[in-house]
């Protein structure tokens, strides 16, 4: 729980200027393990397929703690004018891009995926969905300036898939 205290400390003491690069550092020189947030997670949100807990907010940073049950994805969305940071604490996640087509509906770009210590990044009018593939669940912590505030959703065009 202290490294996990001391990270968004050093995430918060940055916030007016934090940059993607500069969450890449800090999760990088903290090295956040599964005992430092196993007293912070929360299996289920209501009015969500996984466990979200908000761990700090500011005018400038989110920072979120979330928990993927197996099989478990999140809606194609974006973050409005938000970046985002996911850093994969334990498990892995898919990471799937997408590119608007029409208004609301989406044609699937790329996938990627993170596993324990690593990180996606998601930067302004990304269109992506993340999700747990796995049989084992996933804990991913999420760093978002600003806060997030809206974000679209979106449907995927069967008929347009391009990887």
């Amino acid at each position: 729980m202290k490294r996990l205290e001391a990270l968004c400390t050093s995430l918060l003491s940055y916030a007016e200027s934090l940059s993607p690069e500069k969450v890449l550092k800090i999760l990088d020189s903290h090295q956040i393990t599964y005992e430092d947030i196993t007293s912070s997670i929360e299996q289920k949100t209501e009015g969500y397929a996984y466990g979200r807990k908000t761990l700090h907010r500011t005018q400038d940073v989110e920072i979120l703690l979330l928990y993927w049950p197996p099989g478990v994805s999140s809606p194609i969305h974006d973050h409005g004018e938000s970046y985002g940071v996911v850093h994969v604490i334990q498990g892995e996640l898919l990471n799937e891009n997408f590119q608007k087509v029409e208004e609301g509906k989406v044609r699937r770009l790329e996938q990627e995926t993170a596993s324990d210590g690593e990180a996606i990044v998601s930067v302004f009018k990304d269109i992506h969905r993340l999700s747990n593939q796995k049989n084992v669940p996933c804990i991913s912590l999420h760093v978002y300036s600003p806060p997030l505030m809206d974000m679209g959703t979106y449907e995927l065009v069967e008929n347009q898939l391009s990887f």
